[in-house]
């Protein structure tokens, strides 16, 4: 009733194991960030609910930027199970007949046990009214950038799938 959107998701190692989000109970603490776009209707290209006004440092122009949401809240669910709540709320008037996508990107940080960052990506595709979902635009696949780029990693290396790279390009 107030637009409010919630995902919940998992974390758990390459056994399947459960994980920690803290890093407490399991080693190496996750963050995890999250995107919000949808498809207007008769277009092909998302566009993005959760954005952030930047400033260029070189021209002082303000504009309007694809990002992460964030100050949404994160409740623990299940041992590696977690709910969270976007701050974002959809619009008054939002098409609930539009493909909508979560992106999901997360970190674990293990290199304090002498290991790297695991980095994992998902997309979650819906439409809220519960019809079709619209064939998605597919340009470009992750396999084709990772014939070069192996792996894709972009914004700092966490980002790794074209599917999540087009909800804010």
């Amino acid at each position: 009733a107030d637009r409010s959107l919630s995902v919940t998701y998992k974390v758990t190692d390459p056994k399947g194991l459960p994980l920690d989000r803290d890093g407490v109970f399991t080693p190496g603490a996750i963050s995890v960030s999250f995107i919000l776009a949808y498809i207007p209707a008769g277009q092909n290209q998302y566009v993005a609910y959760t954005t952030r006004e930047v400033t260029s440092p070189i021209t002082k122009v303000k504009a309007v930027q694809a990002g992460t949401d964030s100050g949404g809240t994160t409740v623990k669910v299940a041992d590696g199970t977690y709910k969270y709540t976007f701050k974002t709320k959809l619009p008054e008037g939002y098409d609930a007949n539009a493909t909508h996508s979560i992106g999901i990107y997360a970190t674990r940080d293990l290199r304090e046990y002498g290991l790297d960052r695991d980095r994992a990506n998902e997309v979650i595709n819906f439409v809220p009214s519960g019809g079709q979902i619209q064939k998605i635009r597919d340009v470009v696949t992750t396999e084709a950038c990772n014939k070069c780029h192996d792996p894709l990693a972009l914004h700092g290396g966490s980002r790794r799938l074209v599917e999540l790279c087009i909800l804010c390009h």
